[in-house]
């Protein structure tokens, strides 16, 4: 009988009320609006006239829910701050708290105007589809709070940070900001400290970072469903702060690109630290793990975390975050250029929060052995300095590079040339909030040979040049192959002269040398180990019959420069024996 009563009641109230707005002329039917932002203090007004005006708010609201048609609870006490037992609530009139309701499912809202002889005069009434979830909120710094909750597919949430200050003293936090005005009376007070936006949920779990200053005080998160017409919202417990946490020194970090296969591009952030000032490396906690979360200046729910002890700061590995390509702009879509970077060790109360710049570094080849460099305009730096590290040899000078305002010019750029074939890594280092070094690999393949002993650079080209063996054509090819070379192509007049000339600086003009080419295959048609024709005439061969040009005589099918001639090119017999001309020629 008494859970038929309230299904009654709640029936006749509704006939009631409508009866009464229709013979009376009152305010007809509220309508009900979503509640974007919310203030502490004063009445919200969450529902409005069909007109859109705002309610008469000398009334008394009520609120009612029917579950099923059967049940239903009344809630008089209308308020908004997060309830002491962590339970949810919906946001509706100033706005409505269902710390009773501990059900998901299928509800109908209605909002009840009484006037002041309890007369309805009034209401509203709104079909709901409740989804509870369980909110956390942590703390991971005196700069940071977490908030998490597992997400319910279809919805979309907002994120409220709460708020109950204390007058106690605390210590100076890592920031120094200026502190809020003190409260009069703040053990009463609860206020909203933030708002977010839409909230990015990942993988089924969504996460929120409060990041800034934390006052001295108790901290509620209330996660706020705004799928429907009505927030519906799930709170936290209160959580008091601990504002004794050791500060960490982070000293750098390293993004660095990557090109996996057909996965496209791959981001890795690695980052060291070191103990702040008064604390030694030795102490307990150098080899602790930390957690590390990388985390979109501007959307703090898009985040990257590590798991806790998955990374070390202090020691040479540092910390490693992955895929922070993933990390994008809201509005554009593209990769963000603003990260907050977060180290945080619960156990041991340590933390550290640092701003991060990835200003997307990008190699182009713009020539043979030449490459263009470029990345953002920093608003922090206009000083970078710039290398290209081979991974085998001797890397060209860095290049220290100044850029303009990121108005006039929104990239910087340099330009490295006389690159040898092989793998490369770029670097962009400067300095902002952290030092930061931005890499990325690339391949040269379009340049000259690297030079290692016995070769050296000549012109351009990797030679070795041994006055002292000697040999058939053959022999002295296979010589060659031996040391990683081959025999020279000679097809370059500038490589021509700087070879003649290096024999006669280096006493040794004073012998014939096999180089590359020959005419065995088709007798006639000189061609050299690649394939490629021999060209003829000036300025390569030496004269015969007036013409600067091959002998084409059969029993001579392979190609000398001899000292007889000035080191011009003879066809010779390849039984001859020569010294060799060996050049290093790229891996395909």
């Amino acid at each position: 009988m008494w859970r038929l009563f309230p299904m009654l009641l709640a029936m006749a109230l509704c006939e009631a009320t409508r009866a009464h707005a229709t013979t009376k002329g009152g305010m007809g039917e509220l309508s009900l609006r979503r509640l974007v932002s919310v203030e502490a203090q004063g009445v919200s007004p969450c529902i409005t006239r069909p007109d859109g005006s705002a309610p008469n708010l000398t009334l008394k609201y009520e609120s009612v829910f029917l579950k099923d048609g059967i049940e239903f609870v009344n809630m008089s006490s209308l308020h908004l701050e997060p309830d002491e037992t962590g339970t949810w609530s919906l946001h509706c009139l100033a706005p409505v708290a269902l710390s009773d309701l501990y059900f998901d499912g299928d509800l109908v809202l209605m909002v009840l105007a009484r006037s002041e002889d309890s007369q309805v005069v009034a209401l509203a009434d709104e079909r709901l589809s409740l989804k509870n979830v369980t909110v956390d909120l942590q703390q991971e710094g005196n700069e940071s709070l977490r908030v998490a909750w597992n997400e319910e597919p279809g919805r979309n949430y907002l994120v409220q940070i709460w708020s109950k200050p204390v007058s106690e003293k605390r210590n100076a936090p890592l920031n120094q900001s200026e502190s809020r005005r003190p409260l009069e009376n703040p053990s009463e007070v609860r206020e909203v400290l933030e708002v977010s936006g839409n909230v990015r949920c990942k993988n089924g779990l969504c996460v929120y970072y409060s990041l800034g200053r934390i006052d001295a005080g108790d901290y509620a998160a209330e996660v706020l469903d705004a799928t429907e017409r009505v927030f519906q919202s799930s709170r936290s417990r209160w959580n008091k702060v601990d504002l004794n946490w050791t500060g960490l020194a982070i000293e750098s970090v390293a993004i660095e690109t990557s090109f996996p296969g057909s996965q496209g591009l791959v981001k890795t952030l690695t980052a060291t630290a070191r103990w702040s000032e008064g604390r030694l490396a030795g102490e307990e906690g150098f080899k602790a793990g930390f957690k590390a979360v990388l985390i979109n200046h501007l959307d703090r729910s898009d985040v990257l975390e590590s798991e806790e002890g998955d990374c070390l700061p202090l020691s040479n590995d540092g910390c490693t975050v992955k895929d922070v390509q993933t990390l994008v702009d809201p509005t554009g879509g593209g990769q963000v250029t603003q990260l907050d970077l977060l180290l945080t060790q619960q156990e041991q109360s340590i933390s550290s929060l640092v701003s991060v710049e990835d200003l997307h570094i990008r190699v182009e080849n713009i020539g043979p052995g030449s490459v263009l460099v470029s990345w953002e305009t920093s608003a922090v730096t206009s000083q970078f300095l710039v290398q290209v590290l081979p991974d085998k040899g001797i890397p060209p000078n860095p290049l220290t590079i100044t850029c303009g305002s990121k108005a006039s010019a929104p990239d910087c750029f340099s330009v490295f040339d006389d690159l040898f074939n092989g793998d490369y890594v770029a670097k962009v280092s400067f300095e902002g909030a952290v030092q930061t070094t931005l890499a990325v690999s690339f391949q040269v393949e379009n340049g000259g040979v690297e030079c290692q002993l016995p070769f050296e650079d000549l012109a351009g080209h990797c030679i070795m040049v041994d006055a002292v063996i000697s040999g058939t054509w053959n022999e002295m090819k296979l010589f060659c192959h031996q040391l990683g070379g081959q025999l020279a192509k000679v097809d370059e007049l500038e490589f021509m002269f700087h070879f003649v000339k290096y024999i006669r600086d280096n006493g040794i003009a004073n012998h014939n040398y096999w180089i590359g080419g020959s005419d065995t295959a088709t007798e006639g048609e000189f061609v050299w180990l690649d394939g490629a024709m021999v060209r003829q005439g000036t300025p390569y061969w030496s004269y015969f019959n007036d013409t600067q040009r091959p002998a084409f005589d059969s029993s001579r099918n392979c190609i000398a420069m001899s000292q007889a001639v000035f080191h011009y090119f003879v066809d010779s017999a390849c039984s001859d024996s020569n010294a060799a001309v060996c050049e290093k020629v790229a891996e395909k």
